[in-house]
């Protein structure tokens, strides 16, 4: 009889377990989709611009006012630039293009859709040392040398952390956008 019973409790002690690990990771979920919904101005959906602002603000920077560089593509910039001003951060935003980017101190680096992967993991290696933050909107495996890839979820952006870049780059994320990242996986 208490055989019985002892397995009885283990049983119930499994079930507790088991259900307090689900409602954990629902928690979890929802304390990291209300971190990244309040880094959003009220009125704005997320796009990938909103999300990049969002991530760059948990950055470790080194400057007052890093400069972020979007490649080849002025109109993104503009939006930007227009974020940026609404919600009165503290970065630069410049277009450059590619040839241009030996003449800027990018701290991080958008590449525009119009950018293969391929074009993008030889622009980070060949002007950049690994320390460079990127963003690309069409790389959905989240390969190479890109440290974040920006993808549509039904009507909602949401990424993917390359951690293998982001290793070799030696920056300093904040590890809740990690955590985001990893738990947004399930949604």
């Amino acid at each position: 009889m208490n055989f019985f019973q002892y397995n009885k409790s283990g049983v119930n002690y499994i079930f507790i377990s088991c259900m307090l690990f689900y409602h954990l990771k629902r928690l979890i979920t929802c304390i990291g989709l209300s971190l990244l919904s309040g880094l959003a101005t009220a009125g704005y959906t997320h796009n990938a611009y909103t999300l990049t602002l969002a991530i760059l603000s948990y950055t470790k920077w080194d400057s007052q006012k890093p400069l972020l560089c979007v490649l080849e593509n002025h109109d993104i910039a503009s939006i930007f630039q227009e974020e940026i001003e609404y919600k009165k951060t503290s970065f630069n935003v410049t277009s450059i293009s590619e040839r241009d980017l030996n003449n800027h101190k990018c701290d991080a680096i958008f590449f525009s859709p119009n950018i293969s992967i391929i074009q993008q993991n030889n622009i980070i290696k060949n002007n950049f040392r690994p320390f460079i933050l990127s963003f690309t909107e069409n790389n959905l495996e989240c390969e190479g040398q890109v440290i974040f890839c920006l993808y549509k979820r039904k009507d909602q952006y949401t990424f993917n952390v390359n951690l293998d870049a982001l290793a070799r780059s030696k920056l300093h994320i904040d590890p809740r956008v990690l955590l985001l990242a990893k738990n947004m996986e399930g949604i």
